[in-house]
């Protein structure tokens, strides 16, 4: 084998194995532990999982997914799970590259991979896209491949019996057979050979009804036809419950933005270079990856494989423009050049590698995720399930959507409020949750009144959870008593029991507390000791819940330790300068505060939490020009609807002074709020 080829074959082997890294880390994503729970609680035509959703009909749209994952978890727990879905997206890319080698060779592929390494990163979790990309690739490859059409009907139908069980996108089976059809009765017409392959188009129409028709085969017929159609939206859009961690808004987003840019434009950079007739199948899953990724960037998994025989393209394309002009500007061989670009490459893939291995990338993008197998436990309630599982503890519970799925299956006695399925909750659910979540009194009395939860379980890493938590113990009853009560609190979670009479057993059990103390205590040990040499620990969800829960409860030099050490950690972290900087305002170091929420502005510029923090600062300092500035940058950015009931009264105070100033005679202008405020 030429030095060449030996080159470019590492290269691409290099490509697979960084594929199979960016999957090669703990499960931080909810969605794998609903289609556990599911799986572990069978068939079912009521929800087996929330109260909240019992008396609605369930429509189950992946029951042999959820079946296999449950089984997986049995037999191998997080690790084997991890290990399946990888081999299922190396498999589909393995078979993806044969219908784009032809189109680039071992650098262009090499190139692809690279990018789809770095695409992949933030959305590469266990869940049923995986499967859905494989059966796409299974498809193509039979189509194309096998040449024995009832050795080809036989294979398709039964796959397309799995995937109907496995993923909604099950319908893409009948129409890449219709459009195969559709190929071969073009290619029949344009080579005059109509009279020999006529009978082969006709049985492909009639393979790709029947593909349909098999469709039918699944627990709820044709109710999951109907099911999937009428939520194609919700399916499809940009209304996901939780992008790379429930804590990466406050970390930058600009390359990963940039990235899907740039590989969005290259892969319509190869549709347009292919100088001959596009193949109508490729090109066709190529548009439906970008439409996905358009309408919801956590479609880059999908995106990633289905435009990858372009991205061959593009990058063959742009390597031989850049070939022919260095050659002349250089006066060097296309060989040396080829070798020089391939050594290149193979540098940044090493380098990759080890931003993936020492937890850098993760860090970096905010993923609550670190290298390796397993469950990142500081992402869900963990430590609390002994509290969780005791006979005293309330039956009926609030929790977000990303513990849900977590709960049911380390407890799957106990019914949950909500979790991931967003199609089945509907966008109504979990707006009305947001809202009763972020303060607003309306919300929170309908879920009172509908459902009378006795116990709160917030997860940490969500940013408003302190600021709900706080506001509950305030709350006081018609006695004026203490309506809600804090039991347990360990930065990833915090419990909130009604204060009944019933639950004083539990209330007042101080172990509880110090056993959550313990866990925060060994956490942020563990967080200290693993961030000195050249591998990270990863971003600790646990000390990112605890600065959050401290800073709410004005306890400001727990806050300030606990920040200090993130920052120090993971300088990317613009919500752990904020609240840095907000402890120590609390502290009357408005200097030094203003300074660190500085960094925050310059890490995330477009956080609205971070301006409305500045704007408040500059306003005790008496800063009016630097004030005025944030007042700005909150205008351009504040959302009501995602900001809570404080930050909408601080910024509503802001517009009353603002008015004011503006009325006064000989005052400078006032501050220019949020339009939703005016």
């Amino acid at each position: 084998m030429s030095h060449k080829k030996s080159l470019g074959l590492i290269l691409v082997i290099l490509g697979f194995i960084l594929i199979a890294l960016a999957g090669l880390h703990t499960i931080s994503n909810p969605e794998i532990f609903t289609h556990i729970a599911l799986g572990q609680a069978g068939g079912s035509s009521g929800d087996p999982l929330s109260y909240t959703m019992a008396d609605q009909p369930w429509i189950d749209m992946h029951p042999l997914y959820n079946t296999l994952v449950s089984g997986l978890w049995a037999i191998g727990g997080a690790g084997l799970i991890t290990l399946v879905h990888i081999s299922a997206i190396l498999a589909a890319f393995i078979l993806m590259l044969r219908f784009g080698k032809n189109w680039g060779g071992p650098l262009s592929q090499g190139l692809s991979l690279l990018l789809c390494t770095w695409l992949l990163l933030p959305v590469f979790n266990p869940g049923p896209t995986a499967f859905f990309l494989l059966f796409t690739t299974l498809f193509l490859t039979l189509l194309y491949r096998v040449k024995n059409f009832t050795l080809l009907a036989g294979l398709l139908l039964v796959l397309q019996i799995l995937w109907t069980n496995m993923h909604p996108s099950f319908l893409l089976g009948p129409i890449l057979i219709l459009v195969f059809a559709i190929e071969n009765w073009q290619e029949t017409h344009s080579t005059g050979r109509t009279s020999m392959v006529t009978p082969l188009t006709n049985r492909l129409f009639a393979l790709s009804a029947a593909a349909l028709v098999v469709t039918l085969i699944n627990p709820n017929l044709i109710n999951l036809h109907r099911h999937i159609l009428s939520n194609w939206t919700v399916l499809t859009g940009t209304d996901g419950l939780e992008w790379i961690s429930l804590f990466s808004s406050g970390f930058p987003q600009g390359f990963i933005s940039s990235l899907t840019i740039f590989a969005l434009i290259l892969g319509a950079g190869g549709l347009i270079t292919l100088q001959k007739k596009l193949p109508v199948m490729i090109t066709l899953l190529a548009l439906v990856g970008a439409f996905l990724t358009v309408r919801s960037i956590g479609s880059l998994q999908s995106f990633s494989l289905l435009a990858f025989p372009f991205l061959i393209l593009s990058f063959s394309a742009i390597g031989e423009y850049l070939t022919r002009t260095l050659t002349t500007a250089l006066k060097a061989t296309e060989s040396t050049l080829n070798n020089l670009m391939t050594i290149l490459v193979l540098i940044v893939m090493v380098f990759t590698v080890g931003a993936i291995i020492t937890n850098r990338a993760y860090t970096n993008m905010g993923s609550a995720s670190s290298f390796g197998l397993g469950v990142q436990e500081d992402a869900f309630p963990t430590a609390s399930a002994g509290i969780l599982e005791r006979d005293d503890f309330p039956e009926r519970i609030i929790n977000i959507a990303h513990d849900g799925g977590y709960m049911a299956v380390q407890n799957p006695q106990s019914k949950i409020f909500c979790d991931t399925r967003t199609s089945f909750y509907g966008s109504d659910f979990y707006k009305m949750l947001n809202k009763a979540l972020l303060g607003q009194a309306g919300a929170w009395k309908t879920i009172l009144s509908d459902w009378n939860p006795h116990a709160i379980i917030l997860n940490g890493g969500w940013s408003k959870s302190g600021a709900f938590a706080t506001r509950r113990i305030a709350e006081r009853n018609r006695e004026g008593v203490q309506a809600w009560k804090m039991v347990y609190f360990d930065g990833t979670t915090i419990i909130l029991v009604k204060n009944l009479s019933e639950y004083e057993t539990l209330i007042n059990d101080p172990s509880i507390q110090q056993y959550g103390g313990n866990v925060l205590e060994k956490a942020r040990q563990t967080y200290q000791q693993g961030n000195n040499g050249l591998f990270k620990t990863g971003n600790s969800a646990r000390l990112v819940g605890a600065g959050d829960l401290y800073l709410a409860l004005r306890r400001p030099v727990e806050a300030e330790a606990v920040y200090s050490l993130l920052v120090k950690n993971s300088p990317n972290m613009a919500t752990a300068w904020l609240g840095l900087g907000q402890s120590l305002i609390l502290q009357k170091k408005l200097t030094q505060g203003i300074g660190y929420m500085e960094t925050a502005a310059a890490i995330t510029p477009r956080s609205a939490r971070v301006w409305m923090g500045l704007l408040q600062a500059y306003r005790m300092k008496n800063d009016e020009p630097n004030a005025r500035k944030a007042a700005e940058q909150l205008n351009k950015f504040f959302q009501a609807e995602e900001a809570t009931v404080e930050q909408q009264e601080a910024a509503t105070q802001k517009k009353k002074e603002a008015e004011a100033n503006a009325a006064a005679p000989q005052t400078e202008n006032g501050l220019d709020l949020p339009s939703e405020l005016k």
